[in-house]
């Protein structure tokens, strides 16, 4: 007998009708994945979803907006990101060593931010919250990790409101949960409809109380009011707000914490993956 592949699979826009073409030269079915509910072209909306044998989107959301966009509901699936837990875990070790790394007292209550610095991140928003806030408490710190467009202009304007000295600007890394430990809340205050909220799902995975907008695929990266604090709206008064619910309230991020562990199981890799060939085996 003759071995071959029984599925090809792309993430990759650009690869879609290059992996399309090599699936059937050898006789395998086509799975494509779109994270990036962006679908403008009339091929990618009604003619390749008709022909690939499974089309994946990351959230229900996702899968709501491309129905709405002229994708065929009948092949379209929801498969959410996975999150390797064992990466993504609580470490007490870690957040004491990476708070002396950067000089961040260990009685200090930690804000976090993961992304990209631009205004539909909202880090503007957080950036505002934040002047306010250690205005009035000098333990609040914050660690910003990520590049962007807006990354100039967010330092500049730390540093002529509050000065640099509790923020700590750090670039993408590769081992972002060493930082999660350090933080006491993640915010993620976006202004654009997210697809779905990864950082927010990692930070629950390691004991971090989330502060998130409570809309399109981000509400389905947390539990709002269970596992993290809702934005109803974005502003940076509703920002500092919520930030200041999590740090004034201890058993609030207790529950947080529990819920968020809880919640952020269901993501597990392995589980995702079962998932995964459960769907193509269906299909």
């Amino acid at each position: 007998h003759r071995l071959g592949p029984q599925w090809v699979v792309t993430n990759r826009t650009k690869l879609y009708w290059p992996m399309y073409l090599l699936a059937r030269l050898l006789g395998a079915r086509i799975a494509a994945f779109k994270h990036i509910i962006n679908i403008g072209r009339w091929h990618v909306r009604f003619l390749l979803p008709a022909l690939l044998d499974a089309f994946f989107v990351v959230s229900d959301f996702a899968a709501e907006r491309a129905i709405a966009s002229g994708v065929s509901p009948r092949k379209l699936r929801r498969l959410y990101n996975p999150i390797d837990l064992q990466k993504f875990a609580p470490c007490t070790d870690a957040r004491r060593d990476i708070r002396r790394e950067l000089r961040i007292p260990d009685d200090a209550f930690v804000v976090g931010f993961v992304g990209r610095h631009c205004t539909s991140k909202g880090t503007d928003l957080l950036g505002e919250a934040l002047t306010r806030i250690m205005s009035e408490h000098r333990a609040v710190f914050a660690v910003w990790i990520g590049d962007g467009p807006a990354l100039e202009t967010t330092t500049r304007l730390l540093q002529q409101r509050t000065g640099l000295d509790r923020h700590r600007m750090l670039a993408w890394t590769a081992t972002p949960e060493r930082y999660y430990a350090a933080m006491d809340c993640l915010v993620a205050p976006s202004r654009i409809e997210e697809t779905f909220g990864r950082v927010v799902v990692e930070a629950q995975a390691c004991a971090v109380p989330v502060v998130a907008i409570a809309s399109a695929g981000m509400a389905e990266a947390f539990l709002p009011g269970i596992s993290g604090v809702p934005l109803r709206k974005v502003c940076a008064e509703e920002v500092g707000e919520a930030i200041l619910s999590v740090r004034d309230n201890p058993l609030l991020r207790e529950q947080l914490v529990d819920h968020g562990l809880a919640f952020a199981s269901r993501f597990e890799m392995d589980e995702i993956a079962r998932s995964f060939v459960r769907i193509l085996d269906a299909a």
